[in-house]
């Protein structure tokens, strides 16, 4: 063998090694390569699973409406709820903050409208003297209830509550009788409860208790509620009511409704007479007016809370969808740096030549 043939034959071998080496190293960034992106596509996969389950939730809800996702666990532990669902949840709990209710409790009336009402475990820790509650009057199976009037607490302690009536509603015969002839136990409530399209819902509450229990000019709105409507084709929505705001007025109605009967029974009412009816009245419309400016301020509040829960869970979203970008512009950035690197290695690689037999 001639000294340039045994000169091939080693070029051969060194670039038989240097091909060699180059592809082991090529191998082992892709293996590296490989497992950084099969890492990403599994974290990218739990960023989907996560953003789906934000808005759609996962699981199986409960079928009972009345489960409380926040108490019974072992109902809801299948359960994942949604954005949609824990709005709903937040407008809830923003309602009813702070609120406090009691059911069924025995009351008793003097002739004064004062108001004596047995709850059990009650402290003036919970029920502090001066705060304003809402009383009804429940029928004997509790199905259904009557507004009695608005009380303030004068004491409370050892499960006893002592309630003072509105002293300007106390004035008048008919609201004092609408107290002192109470018979049933009460309902009381720190704020006025609330209308919802859900009161009326459910398994438990069929047509014909809804027709049994509310009056016949009201019962229609209850019962469509969300039904088709056939003259318009679409979803019948029952227009809300602001209780409060309509127990004032028709209070304040009632009011001037007796106070004229009084002025047409009677051609001795004096001037005199005529202008503290008059006090009265602006007395009334300025704890009316008082009373709905609060109620106001605190629907501004517990909406300004809901909408900056809102914006912080937009921008939540916005952050998951930012960084679900990123990972997925690394991976494509990286996989090509790799192509081009692993291309111009091949591409200036020296050619090989082939042995030829003597």
């Amino acid at each position: 063998m001639c000294f340039l043939n045994k000169l091939l034959v080693f070029f051969v071998f060194v670039g038989i090694a240097a091909n060699f080496y180059f592809s082991a190293i090529t191998l082992k960034t892709h293996s590296v390569w490989r497992t950084l992106v099969n890492e990403r596509k599994a974290k990218l996969e739990e960023v989907k699973t996560s953003i789906h389950a934000f808005h759609f939730g996962g699981g199986t809800p409960p079928t009972d409406v009345n489960v409380d996702y926040w108490t019974d666990v072992e109902a809801t532990k299948n359960f994942q709820p949604s954005m949609g669902y824990l709005k709903k949840a937040l407008a809830r709990i923003q309602a009813f903050r702070g609120n406090h209710s009691w059911f069924d409790c025995p009351a008793t009336t003097d002739g004064n409208g004062n108001a004596t009402v047995k709850i059990e475990g009650i402290t003036e820790g919970t029920l502090p003297v001066g705060t304003r509650v809402y009383a009804f009057e429940e029928n004997e199976d509790a199905s259904a209830q009557k507004y009695v009037g608005m009380f303030f607490v004068k004491t409370c302690g050892d499960g006893e509550v002592t309630l003072a009536p509105d002293q300007i509603a106390i004035q008048y015969p008919r609201m004092k009788k609408n107290i002192t002839a109470s018979v049933g136990n009460w309902s009381i409530y720190e704020i006025m409860p609330t209308d919802s399209h859900e009161a009326f819902m459910g398994k438990k509450v069929t047509e014909e208790l809804l027709r049994a229990t509310l009056p016949d000019s009201t019962e229609e709105q209850f019962v469509n509620d969300g039904q088709k409507d056939p003259k318009t084709g679409q979803p019948y929505i029952r227009q809300l009511r602001a209780y409060e705001i309509w127990f004032e007025l028709f209070f304040t109605q009632d009011i001037l409704l007796n106070d004229l009967i009084l002025i047409e029974a009677s051609d001795l009412i004096s001037a005199e007479e005529d202008l503290k009816l008059a006090q009265e009245r602006v007395a009334i419309q300025e704890k009316v007016k008082g009373a709905l400016t609060n109620d106001k301020n605190r629907y501004d509040k517990e909406y300004s809370v809901i909408k900056e829960h809102a914006t912080s869970m937009d921008k939540q979203l916005k952050d998951l969808n930012a960084k679900k970008a990123s990972y997925e512009k690394d991976i494509r950035d990286k996989a090509e740096k790799i192509a081009k690197r692993d291309y111009e290695i091949y591409k200036n690689a020296p050619a090989m030549e082939p042995v030829r037999p003597k």
